[in-house]
């Protein structure tokens, strides 16, 4: 399916809203909205690399859940 997507999006600009981290690794802009006021906007290593970034606590907290097991 995200296969299929990335042809049919090739050359446009899209806007995603997402909860995943996943979801949004490879875009080429990435903006965090906290309160409802842009907090953070960049690509998604630069965000990560931030020690204090909104984004890389959530996808910290992402990887780190997916490793839960039961």
């Amino acid at each position: 399916m995200q296969n299929a997507l990335t042809r049919l999006l090739a050359g446009k600009t899209e806007l995603v809203i997402a909860h995943r981290m996943r979801t949004v690794e490879n875009v080429d802009k990435i903006v965090v909205i906290s309160d409802g006021r842009v907090a953070e906007q960049g690509k998604p290593k630069e965000l990560y690399e931030k020690q204090d970034s909104i984004y890389r606590h959530i996808h910290d907290l992402q990887s780190s859940n997916a490793k839960w097991s039961i």
